[in-house]
């Protein structure tokens, strides 16, 4: 798929943003703060309508706003669906999509139907910050593999919720008891399904890693569920005996909600013992695999949106990530200077300032 044009009023730092995408690679240039991450962002939101800065939608929201509401319209040409508008519109609390003027009555409906995958200078922080990130980066790229993930996260979540709120209010085993069994039935299948997708997307990760860096350094993604169990009964026996403790803390402390993803260079954990250059070009390989995983999937190819991404890199390592872009993909990039580095793409030059997008007066004279 391809994007021809975005529309986006009230989404953070943007009154009113309308920029058109021509044929060709895009490179947005401007100083920080300027607005080109949130320009990203907001492509980002037709994958999975969630954003891969934040989980709350108010902060999506641009403060100065009454009502309190952002609208997001993009014009997408797609393989499957043709020339088609999309409108979000968020306001806390609630998200409402349209399809061709069509309300979108279940959004998990159209999760993945517009594929987009977001390099981001943040993204180091999913291998050095909390398990919480890297729960959230499986779940937005396990709901893109797998439609049923969506279903089942949820109704874990859901549950999850109602027997939190049950535990601190003391209440009896008879009221939380659908919520348990939904718990330990979902929080299984959860568990199956992080290990099958993720046992489907290692080698897509592996390649990337390779071709990024250049080298063989035997990178793995290694799953590290919270609870320790090989069967569903099992699951359940790990689950009922920490039924004291849940009570005493006034919440769930084992299941999905807890799990862990580690990121292995060489046989060793990449966050205590791989160099700078190492563990960024693993969080790129993250991305780069799920390119990889799109391409070999076939259908819809990706559209690739890389924010500011290559400064941090060495020389090789920045050429190795241009050339496994390749061209297959639309390309919109940012940075606060033009690519050097990159003799495989012929990119159309962009300049952002005060969240305005204009064509680079260098570039057209």
């Amino acid at each position: 798929m391809r994007f021809n044009r975005l529309r986006a009023a009230n989404f953070r730092n943007f009154t009113l943003l309308e920029s058109a995408f021509p044929e060709g690679a895009q490179f947005i240039c401007g100083r920080n703060g300027q607005g080109k991450t949130n320009l990203l962002e907001a492509l980002s939101l037709v994958t999975s309508l969630r954003s891969f800065r934040t989980s709350e939608i108010p902060a999506l929201i641009r403060w100065e706003s009454q009502p309190r509401e952002c609208t997001l319209v993009y014009e997408i040409e797609h393989e499957q669906l043709g020339e088609t508008v999309l409108e979000v519109r968020l306001r806390p609390g609630s998200k409402q999509v349209s399809m061709d003027g069509n309300p979108v009555r279940k959004l998990g409906d159209i999760l993945g139907i517009f594929p987009t995958i977001t390099f981001s200078s943040q993204d180091i922080q999913i291998l050095r910050g909390s398990p919480g990130l890297r729960r959230r980066m499986m779940d937005l790229m396990f709901v893109v593999m797998d439609p049923r993930y969506y279903t089942v996260l949820t109704r874990y979540h859901q549950a999850l919720k109602a027997r939190n709120a049950l535990l601190k209010q003391r209440g009896s085993a008879a009221q939380r008891r659908p919520f348990e069994d939904l718990l330990v039935r979902e929080g299984w299948t959860l568990m199956e399904m992080r290990r099958r997708l993720l046992e489907v997307f290692n080698p897509h990760f592996q390649s990337a890693y390779s071709g990024i860096s250049g080298v063989e350094e035997e990178p793995v993604l290694q799953y590290q569920p919270s609870v320790n169990a090989d069967a569903a009964g099992a699951y359940e026996d790990v689950f009922v005996s920490q039924l004291r403790r849940d009570q005493e803390s006034g919440t769930t402390n084992r299941g999905p909600h807890r799990d862990d993803l580690e990121f292995r260079l060489q046989e060793h954990g990449a966050r205590e013992f791989a160099s700078e250059g190492q563990q960024r070009g693993l969080v790129l390989a993250l991305r780069m695999g799920m390119v990889g995983w799109y391409r070999q999937r076939g259908g819809t190819p990706p559209v690739i949106l890389a924010d500011d991404i290559v400064g941090e890199l060495d020389a090789g390592r920045r050429q190795g990530f241009w050339r496994m872009l390749g061209g297959e993909s639309q390309i919109i990039a940012t940075g606060t200077v033009f690519p050097r580095e990159d003799d495989f793409h012929n990119w159309i030059h962009w300049t952002m300032e005060e969240g305005r997008v204009s064509r680079d007066r260098e570039e057209s004279s």
